[in-house]
């Protein structure tokens, strides 16, 4: 048996009040996300989930997805991206100057890292702040 290393970058995530991405769908990456504090709602595949402290969600690539912090409060997730190389998604966003974010060029990040913008956030009016 031979075992592959492969890097699988973690992150820690503070999520705004009642903000969260677009709905989007991983064309490259299997994501896991477990939810240090707050209240999230998750929609994905059709199902949605609400989730506390200690819950946690797999979301495999191929599977259409949104979420948000539903409280009104800043609540904390851990993300795990599967394989490697989905860092730079969040390296480049967060260097995009505020006066520069907008859905389109958000939706020309995302399809540079595999992914498809498919919709609005479930609460679209507070999107830019969370990137």
């Amino acid at each position: 048996m031979k075992i592959l290393k492969e890097h699988v970058p973690s992150f820690e995530m503070n999520a705004l009040p009642r903000s969260g991405p677009f709905l989007h769908v991983h064309h490259r990456e299997d994501e896991w996300y477990y939810v240090l504090s707050g209240d999230f709602l998750f929609k994905a595949g059709g199902e949605e989930h609400n989730l506390t402290t200690g819950g946690s969600i797999w979301l495999p690539r191929g599977v259409p997805h949104v979420w948000a912090n539903t409280a009104t409060t800043k609540g904390k997730l851990i993300l795990v991206c599967q394989p490697g190389g989905f860092e730079k998604f969040f390296d480049e966003i967060g260097n995009v100057p505020m006066d520069k974010k907008s859905p389109e060029t958000m939706r020309d990040i995302m399809a540079k890292y595999g992914m498809e913008m498919l919709g609005p956030p479930i609460f679209a009016s507070s999107w830019i702040r969370q990137h």
